[in-house]
């Protein structure tokens, strides 16, 4: 029997058994989860080193702001209805009214309907963004807090399917196309005893028929999240630290001894150094260099297009045996009375058909404006993913300790027009949208009888000034992808994950914020740094030092 004990005691302490923590780290990795001699062991540590979760801020004012949103849409979709009907009915077959307006005037008023635009597709994007966000985790696809709305397609949920994305990718190109035509100049004869009207600005009752549609494209689309996918939505807050809390109380795990594991190395788990500067966008996802490239090469084509109008008005005016001089004029100049020295047109008639009808060239205007007003819309549309990332990284880099502090409780639309990049954004929308609408004037001459040119005037230093403004706005967006945040605090760019990793107290000071510091040495002799709600426990990140443990407890 003693030779028996002897034997065994010899045999155990021979055999190299994983420790504890070893055990716990490898069922973290799920690399090797055979080594837990006993299921219940992991149940329990996870069970006993998850933050304590407060109560999830809902977003409901959020929400009260995106249902004024959406009824504002359906209020101008009405009135766009009506307004349309109203000047095709009354107007004859020219489907246009004549106005007062100057060319100022008009310009002045366009503008201000494409700031009008901008603002309610974001407001209905807001709904299909936050209904695809959700859907995609009850999927669990879901990494990162802001995603390509149009571009992402969810297996389950209708309103976030392949097809719907293609209508409300539709719906968004139509819009713009019809505002860059709603005011147009031209003279009109009402009929043949009466006199043809002298040159001035009108409002095209089909333009505003089709901006309609798009809207109403997008309300629908919206209407429908608001209806199927509301209850399922846990939050309508675009915090990615509210929305990541939300994704905890649903089963997202906080990973121990990864306190100073920025996103780019989310999947490791080792003691490490903290870093001066953090990773960039373009280390957390490569879809924000896809739309880089699609920027640049809308900026590309903006040049070329207005390389080929020079060349093309060069050519015009040497056959007509003039001299060819550049003009940097915004207007048009004439080289001769027959030949403009700065403008090319595009008309919607054609030898083959010269007997189009009026309202049939304005259709065929619409849709020559949708192909060229497409690559900017799916541009614009994408940029949304890096200047959303980038406010992601900025609520979340507020937490560390010499910032002003993180805040779970924000409301959407105020979080977005207090960001720099979403103002630099959404101005970037309106302003390009109507400058690409000023490049491609209309100017129309109605005969009577459903009869009459509409034809597309292009001045290629408009052209030119649209494009500088698009290199303008690819240059900012590169800025936001290869910049890297200044600081120990790791980056996590919207990635749950990481940020679940990250913060490990969830309790909220007062004004409902936490901080993020070190909080000292770990009982294995290792650092630590993680939240708190107060600042004064918290320290300076040591630089020399190394970090990856758990808090002590």
């Amino acid at each position: 029997m003693d030779s028996l004990r002897s034997f065994t005691s010899t045999t155990l302490s021979n055999w190299s058994f994983p420790s504890y923590d070893e055990r716990i780290n490898s069922l973290a990795e799920l690399k090797d989860p055979e080594r837990f001699k006993l299921p219940i062991e992991s149940e329990l540590y996870l069970q006993l080193n998850q933050p304590v979760l407060p109560d999830v801020d809902r977003g409901h004012s959020t929400r009260f702001g995106c249902l004024l949103g959406l009824g504002a849409t359906w209020l101008a979709i009405l009135g766009c209805l009506i307004s349309s009907v109203f000047i095709i009915a009354t107007q004859g077959g020219s489907c246009v009214y004549e106005t007062s307006l100057s060319a100022a005037g008009a310009r002045g008023a366009s503008f201000v309907i494409n700031i009008l635009l901008a603002l309610f597709t974001d407001a209905v994007g807001y709904i299909h963004a936050t209904s695809l966000r959700w859907a995609l985790f009850r999927e669990n696809r879901l990494e990162f807090n802001t995603n390509t709305r149009l571009f992402n397609s969810t297996r389950r949920s209708l309103s976030n399917w392949w097809p719907t994305n293609i209508l409300a990718l539709a719906s968004l190109v139509v819009c713009y196309a019809s505002t860059s035509q709603i005011f147009i100049s031209g003279t009109r004869e009402i009929s043949s005893s009466s006199p043809p009207t002298g040159e001035s600005f009108f409002v095209n009752g089909i333009a505003i028929f089709s901006l309609g549609v798009g809207l109403f494209g997008q309300a629908v689309i919206a209407t429908w999240c608001m209806i199927a996918d509301s209850r399922s939505i846990p939050t309508w807050s675009s915090n990615p630290l509210t929305n990541t809390l939300a994704y905890m109380h649903e089963g997202l795990p906080h990973r121990g001894r990864r306190c100073m594991i920025s996103v780019r190395e989310s999947s490791y788990s080792r003691v490490t150094q903290p870093s001066p500067v953090q990773p960039s966008a373009k280390f957390a996802t490569r879809s924000v260099l896809y739309v880089l490239m699609l920027v640049w090469i809308l900026a590309c084509l903006a040049f070329v297009w207005t390389l080929a109008l020079v060349v093309s008005c060069r050519n015009s005016v040497l056959r007509t045996g003039d001299l060819f001089r550049f003009s940097t004029s915004w207007t048009i100049i004439w080289a001769s009375p027959t030949q403009m020295a700065n403008d090319q047109t595009v008309t919607m008639t054609t030898q083959s058909s010269p007997d189009r009808s009026f309202a049939t060239q304005i259709i065929l205007g619409i849709l020559f404006t949708c192909a060229i007003q497409c690559t900017q819309t799916m541009s614009l549309h994408c940029i949304e993913l890096i200047v959303n990332m980038s406010r992601d990284e900025s609520a979340w880099r507020q937490a560390y300790l010499h910032s002003k502090g993180a805040s779970l409780a924000s409301h959407g639309f105020v979080a977005a027009s207090s960001s720099p990049p979403n103002i630099v954004l959404f101005s970037s929308k309106a302003i390009l949208h109507w400058l690409l609408g000023q490049c491609l004037m209309v100017s129309f001459i109605y005969s009577g009888n459903s009869h009459g040119s509409y034809n597309f005037d292009m001045v290629y230093m408009r052209v030119f000034i649209y494009g500088c403004i698009v290199t303008a706005l690819a240059i900012f967006s590169t800025y936001l992808v290869v910049r890297r945040p200044h600081g120990p605090q790791p980056a996590a760019w919207g990635h749950f994950q990481t940020l679940a990793d990250l913060i490990d107290d969830w309790s909220l000071d007062p004004t409902g914020k936490l901080w993020w510091g070190d909080k000292g040495v770990c009982d294995d002799g290792i650092r630590h740094a993680g939240t708190s709600l107060r600042r004064e426990e918290l320290g300076d990140i040591m630089m020399d030092a190394v970090y990856a443990g758990r808090a002590k407890t």
